[in-house]
């Protein structure tokens, strides 16, 4: 209505409410006695008297009918906690910082340490139903039900509909894993022969269809698929099976002959040779050094970061919408998509990351750290439990030898080499005739935004230095930034000067060396 009809119509109508025998008689007389004059005073009129009613208890059948109403589980002034953000007017800024907050909430429930062991689970509708079949795939042209049931290419012609109250998830999990249903078993030990091989019985898979070539061991694939399914299909008992047998344990050496005759090793006469995977290869660069955090069970953590955490990667964080780059250098598997195996690649990104990343560096310094364990003195004993340790051998006469020669140019061990020193930011004064500085005073504090003076100092400096420049506020000071050499070398120093002000005096700047 408009103002004009709520002038005109609102006080009529609070009198008929109050002559009405069909209103509660505590909300007619309310509003007779507060006529509104715009619909935010109804909600306010509302407001004020279910503030009263439920201390109200003069009024008896009217009171209790308006409490019950209050206090329904289903009524409209009894909404779920988790609408009242919609349901207030809130203006962005209070809906953003609402929003912020339950994020927040919902990070401390997946990464607090605290926070219990859960996993993500699938709730039955109450009333599940078949989905309908659209014509020509159009959904305004919806045709005959298509019934809940186990795949018909797959299923005997007189297998029954799932039960009508159950959706059909159950019962579809156990068609798949039924003895009737050897196809699951196949495809199943198949990718698990991949992953001890390196290669598997069916090229291809994640197809097993009729456009498959026949495998040469078929009889091989059905014999693991019976014996996966006797033994309950029991994962444990399909990798002691496999890993217990012969062809497992042969070596990878090659024979002139056996490549002849089968230059593909279909028929498994030596073991295939395999790179390690990312995790595989992460695992044992911290294993060897003596690093690896072997704890099992916890909080998924991130491994990407330039102080590289110890443990295990299968804990390592996986983020799909953004993947680390090395997990994509090394052939980590998509995980927006399914993959039945990874691709092998050697790529430039991945020699850039064994050179150059933190995780080498810190596991070469474990290393070093345990080759100098207490044991055989000299150098030859240091040498062969470095190759003990990285390859479980011993050096050659010929490893032994550049072994020698790479120790016999290092520094001798009475040489202290300094570590390299961070940056140092102060203010002193150039002494012209010398030319160097004649003084040198850290500022030592740091705003957040620039490096400047402690308060004690500030009183005779004010001196300031930030990412891009800096300030003296004094002629005969100099704002400095010093680096000290970790030792002897060749360094190149680059730069922008620039005066910002277009008054004032003009800037001077100097590189001084020792």
């Amino acid at each position: 209505m408009s103002a004009a009809d709520w002038t005109n119509k609102a006080a009529n109508l609070a009198k008929e409410f109050a002559a009405s025998t069909n209103l509660n008689p505590l909300v007619a007389n309310y509003f007779a006695e507060h006529v509104p004059t715009n619909l935010p005073g109804v909600a306010s009129n509302y407001d004020g008297l279910f503030a009263k009613v439920p201390t109200n208890s003069e009024n008896g059948e009217a009171a209790v009918e308006l409490r019950q109403f209050l206090e329904d589980a289903h009524s409209p002034a009894n909404p779920p906690r988790a609408q009242f953000t919609k349901l207030l007017l809130f203006d962005n800024t209070v809906k953003n910082k609402i929003s912020a907050l339950q994020n927040k909430l919902v990070e401390v429930e997946a990464t607090d340490p605290g926070a219990p062991p859960r996993a993500m689970v699938l709730q039955d509708k109450p009333k599940p139903s078949n989905s309908r079949i659209f014509l020509r795939g159009n959904p305004s042209t919806p045709g005959a039900d298509a019934p809940r049931q186990f795949i018909q290419v797959l299923n005997s012609t007189s297998a029954a509909p799932f039960p009508k109250k159950a959706s059909g998830r159950l019962q579809l999990a156990q068609a798949i894993a039924n003895p009737l249903n050897p196809l699951t078993a196949r495809v199943f030990v198949n990718r698990v022969w991949m992953h001890h091989f390196g290669a598997p019985l069916v090229p291809t898979p994640s197809d097993f269809g009729v456009r498959t070539a026949r495998p040469v061991q078929a009889k091989l694939l059905d014999y693991l698929a019976a014996r996966f399914m006797a033994d309950g299909w029991s994962i444990k008992k399909l990798h002691r099976l496999i890993m217990l047998s012969s062809v497992y344990q042969q070596g990878s050496e090659p024979n002139d002959a056996a490549e002849a005759a089968d230059p593909d090793n279909s028929f498994l006469w030596r073991m295939n040779p395999q790179r390690l995977d990312f995790e595989a290869m992460r695992d044992s660069l911290l294993f060897v050094a003596g690093q690896l955090d072997e704890t099992m069970g916890g909080q998924p953590v991130d491994i990407s970061t330039n102080s590289p955490r110890a443990r295990r990667t299968v804990y390592g964080l996986v983020d799909r919408q953004n993947l680390p780059g090395f997990f994509r250098a090394f052939d980590f598997a998509s995980p927006d998509v399914t993959s039945a195996g990874r691709f092998e690649t050697m790529v430039a990104p991945q020699a850039l990351f064994l050179l150059n990343s933190p995780l080498l560096a810190q596991c070469a310094r474990g290393l070093v750290k345990q080759s100098a364990a207490p044991g055989p003195a000299g150098e030859e004993a240091k040498i062969r439990r470095l190759y003990e340790t990285l390859f479980q051998r011993q050096p050659t006469a010929g490893e032994m030898e550049l072994g020698k020669e790479f120790l016999a140019n290092q520094p001798a061990h009475d040489v202290v080499v300094p570590e390299l020193a961070a940056w140092q930011y102060g203010w002193g004064s150039f002494d012209e005739e010398a030319g160097r500085t004649a003084g040198f005073e850290p500022l030592s504090v740091f705003n957040g935004k620039a490096w400047q003076a402690k308060k004690s100092d500030a009183k005779n400096v004010s001196a300031q230095l930030n990412a891009l420049g800096g300030s003296t506020g004094r002629t005969n000071v100099a704002a400095i930034r010093r680096w000290v050499a970790p030792r002897d070398g060749l360094i190149s120093i680059t730069g922008q000067l620039a005066h910002t002000q277009t008054n004032g005096p003009g800037v001077n700047a100097r590189i001084v060396s020792s």
